[in-house]
C-alpha cells in the first residue's frame, strides 16, 4: 500500500481483475493478501536483524504467526519489487515463498504475505531475501486474520 492509501482510506475497495487472470488458480491468496493489506490492522512490527549472506531474520518465537494471519513486510525505501520468505519451523522444517512484482507494478515499500499452509505448531524463525537488496533492516508486523 502507498503513503497516500494509508492517509486516506477508502471506504469500498473495487477489484478489477480481468477473467482472463484466473485469480483462483492462486487458491485464496491473492484475496487474502489483498484483505490484509486494505485492512492494514498489523500489530508487533520487529526489526529484523541483517546476516552476513545479506538475508534477514527474526525470532518469530514473539509475534502471533498463525495459519489465519499475514506479515506486512516494510521498509525505509518505497522500491521494494521482490521478497523471499523463508519460514523455519520450531523441528527445523523449512518452507519457502516468494513474492515478485511485475516490471510494469508500483512499487511500493510494504509487501504482505498470507501464511495459510504453514505448520499448525507454529513458526520459530522468518528470514527474508529482499531486492533492492541496498536496504535498512525492515520490519516484520503480523496482520489479523483476513
Amino acid at each position: 500500500t502507498s503513503e497516500a492509501y494509508r492517509a486516506d482510506q477508502p471506504e469500498i475497495i473495487i477489484w478489477q481483475v480481468p477473467i482472463w487472470e484466473n485469480p483462483a488458480r492462486f487458491g485464496d491468496q491473492p484475496m487474502r493478501e489483498l484483505s490484509a493489506a486494505a485492512a492494514d490492522r498489523c500489530s508487533g512490527a520487529t526489526e529484523m536483524a541483517r546476516f552476513e549472506d545479506g538475508s534477514f531474520r527474526v525470532d518469530a518465537h514473539g509475534l502471533s504467526v498463525t495459519q489465519d494471519a499475514s506479515l506486512r513486510l516494510e521498509t525505509e525505501n518505497g522500491d521494494l519489487m521482490r521478497a523471499i520468505f523463508r519460514f523455519t519451523a520450531p523441528d527445523g522444517a523449512e518452507r519457502a515463498r516468494s513474492i515478485t512484482r511485475h516490471d510494469t507494478t508500483l512499487a511500493t515499500n510494504r509487501m504482505y504475505l498470507p501464511l495459510t499452509g504453514l505448520w499448525p505448531e507454529g513458526v520459530a524463525e522468518i528470514s527474508v531475501e529482499i531486492d533492492p537488496a541496498d536496504q535498512a533492516a525492515p520490519t516484520i508486523s503480523v496482520c489479523g486474520a483476513s
